[in-house]
């Protein structure tokens, strides 16, 4: 039983040295710019085992490393296979070992591999395989001008994998524009494969600007020394540094803002043309500007100057970058909600923006003319009708008493039935009455128009301003109830029998003890849903008053 059990031991500990291991190495021999393909296939292994490559360091450098599993027939029998894929770039020439390799407790063979370097040809006249070529136009621009960077690799073999470099530039600004284009051309009657990638550059400031070269490696197909077809082999190129010679902006340039583009366009946009204006009603106005060679953010924020009789609610800007070709193209939009507050013949002042043409290297004018427009009155409430009683010929009514029997036409007693039948419902009718716990006040007529401080709170709200929301509550409320105010926006929110969340969180942020980022939507939705459903009588019992009334909090 011992020897059975020694046997045993002793074939689990020679199991491991069992497995059958394959090593192959490609190409061999290499040149010294080439990349060397080991694979290592090991039968029947444990799963998980890792294959240590630090030995390789010495002579090789390993770029990567792929592990597979299989299971396949061999022979009848199930076997099970893991590979390992290693990308190894030698060092130096010469007759290279690759060491054994430990994988658990397996271990592979040593190997040679010759390393050498790759012949030169000096009979070819065709030019090169590969040719990398970077452009920048223009070579002296304007500060914050963008420059056209444009590189091609040019390749006369199937590129079998390729990297680019990305310029690489201080104090300045390099994005890419959209994607690879690929296309056919030729150099010196040869045809080449173009692959072009293309870069806006702006420089940041004025002065030589150095752009490092930009280097290409990649593998192409075939061998250019004519020997070992059907290979490929590493291709590297690294380009000339461009110098850019950056003028600072002319000392002449009357503009504020500045802005050097290729074309420049400013316009607006109203929701009808022409646009009708009515006090208290808001129009949108949106400004447009667009610049072709600017980015969004080189733009700057239109502003409109302001005008009596005219409330301006300006929205944050908008901005987009788009593509134009070899061109970046910025676009801003910002709206503004004008409000008019008195009728008649109003003037919108001309917007003027100063730029730069690069074209023509001289100053332009984008304008938006003045445009007068007129204000409507607000839209008045429609007369109430007389009743039938004001439209009878005006006599002093004579005196009727509040119930009055009518006159006997015959025996008496029908007409004093109907009578006590009449007091008894009078006074069935003010019993019920006086059985009721609360009575709801008749609405209250309105004396003002409250269309104004609505339309205000619509602004003020999509603008998200607490306080221009508080005060248009304030307004809208003093106009509804002109007796009897709520003396808050949870009040008014408690008589509108709306949700009072919002109104609460208005409140929050005008008392936080810092600024807090309000958004008025919510608000606006609650107040419109409760406007628009409370068309009959309004409770005016607000509760308790507020600790603190609703104020806004001052601004700078």
């Amino acid at each position: 039983m011992t020897r059975l059990l020694f046997l045993c031991l002793l074939w689990l500990a020679i199991l491991p040295a069992l497995a059958e291991i394959d090593i192959r190495v490609e190409p061999d021999p290499a040149f010294e710019d080439e990349l060397i393909t080991l694979t290592i296939e090991a039968d029947d292994i444990e799963q998980g085992i890792d294959l240590n490559t630090a030995p390789l360091e010495e002579d090789f450098r390993v770029l990567a490393t792929q592990v597979g599993n299989s299971l396949g027939m061999e022979q009848g029998q199930l076997v099970a296979k893991t590979r390992w894929v290693l990308h190894l770039r030698p060092r130096r020439k010469g007759m290279l070992t690759i060491p054994a390799l430990t994988m658990g407790p397996h271990r592979t063979q040593p190997r040679e591999v010759t390393v050498v370097a790759r012949p030169v040809r000096t009979d070819r006249a065709d030019g090169e395989d590969l040719l990398l070529e970077v452009e920048a136009e223009p070579l002296t621009p304007y500060v914050q001008q963008q420059v056209r960077l444009t590189v091609r690799v040019l390749s006369a073999r199937s590129m079998i994998q390729g990297a680019i470099s990305d310029p690489q530039a201080d104090q300045a600004l390099i994005r890419t524009l959209g994607s690879d284009r690929s296309y056919q051309t030729s150099r010196n009657g040869r045809p080449y494969r173009d692959i072009e990638r293309r870069y806006a550059l702006f420089a940041e400031r004025s002065g030589k600007l150095v752009i490092p070269g930009i280097r290409f490696e990649g593998r192409l197909a075939g061998d250019p020394s004519g020997s070992y077809l059907g290979r490929f082999y590493s291709a590297r190129q690294t380009s000339e540094p461009l110098v850019l010679e950056v003028r600072p902006r002319p000392d002449d340039y009357p503009g504020q803002h500045w802005l050097p583009a290729e074309s420049l366009d400013l316009r607006e946009a109203w929701p009808q043309e022409p646009p009708r204006f009515q006090v208290g009603e808001p129009v949108t106005r949106t400004l447009i500007l667009q610049a072709r060679g600017l980015t969004a953010a080189q733009l700057p924020e239109l502003e409109m100057a302001p005008v009596e009789g005219l409330r301006l609610y300006p929205d944050q800007p908008e901005r987009e970058n788009r593509q134009d070709g070899p061109w970046v193209v910025g676009r801003l939009e910002r709206r503004l909600a004008v409000v008019p507050s008195q009728p008649g013949e109003l003037l919108l002042p001309e917007i003027e923006l100063t730029w730069w043409d690069i074209t023509a290297d001289k100053p332009r004018r984008a304008v938006l003319p003045a445009r007068t427009i007129q204000v409507a009155p607000a839209l008045q409430a429609e007369p109430v009708p007389p009743t039938p009683e004001a439209v009878q010929p005006s006599r002093a009514p004579a005196q009727r008493p509040l119930f009055a029997l009518p006159k006997p036409a015959g025996p008496t007693w029908p007409g004093i039935a109907a009578g006590l039948f009449i007091l008894w419902l009078v006074t069935l009718l003010a019993w019920w009455r006086a059985r009721r716990p609360v009575s709801l006040p008749q609405p209250q007529r309105l004396t003002a128009d409250p269309e104004p401080a609505r339309a205000d709170l619509e602004v003020a709200c999509r603008n998200h301003d607490p306080a221009a929301a508080a005060a248009a509550l304030r307004a809208w409320s003093r106009a509804r109830w002109p007796h009897d105010p709520p003396p808050g926006a949870v009040a008014l929110a408690r008589r509108l029998g709306a949700d009072p969340t919002p109104f609460a969180e208005l409140n929050r942020v005008l008392y936080a003890p810092e600024a807090d980022h309000w958004q008025g939507k919510p608000l606006w939705q609650a107040f419109e849903t409760a406007h628009r459903h409370t068309d009959g009588p309004v409770s005016t019992d607000d509760g308790l008053p507020p600790l603190y009334p609703v104020s806004p909090r001052p601004t700078d």
